[in-house]
């Protein structure tokens, strides 16, 4: 049987300073940070929607931090070619070959690959 104090992804007991509990869903189940990030992000970079292992409810950007330009790009497959929807989402079309995102410049070519990796 797991201990509630442990991880249900590596029962590993969660350290408060270095890799705290973090809660995943509106369900209240939790996991450490590093395997709730690896869990939303391994969700993320197939294209799908992060979702708690226990009940499948949605994991949001709001209970993990997740790598934020990914989280970005992964929304943008539902309106790719809206100028005004990469407005709401933060990302701005640089002059050059870049994508600024929250103040820093990424490459436009892999944010475009990324975003149409994640669309297919």
């Amino acid at each position: 049987m797991i201990n509630a104090a442990e991880c249900p992804i590596c029962y590993e007991i969660p350290s408060p300073k270095n890799n705290p509990e973090i809660e995943l869903c509106n369900n209240q189940h939790t996991a450490c940070t590093n395997c709730a990030r690896k869990l939303a992000n391994q969700a993320i970079a197939q294209g799908m929607d992060p979702r708690c292992m226990m009940c499948r409810a949605p994991i949001t950007a709001s209970n993990i931090l997740v790598n934020p330009i990914d989280a970005a790009l992964h929304r943008l497959r539902e309106e790719p070619s809206n100028p005004n929807y990469w407005a709401q989402l933060g990302l701005t079309l640089g002059t050059d070959e870049h994508v600024i995102f929250q103040g820093k410049a990424y490459s436009k070519q892999r944010c475009f690959n990324k975003a149409a990796k994640l669309s297919a």
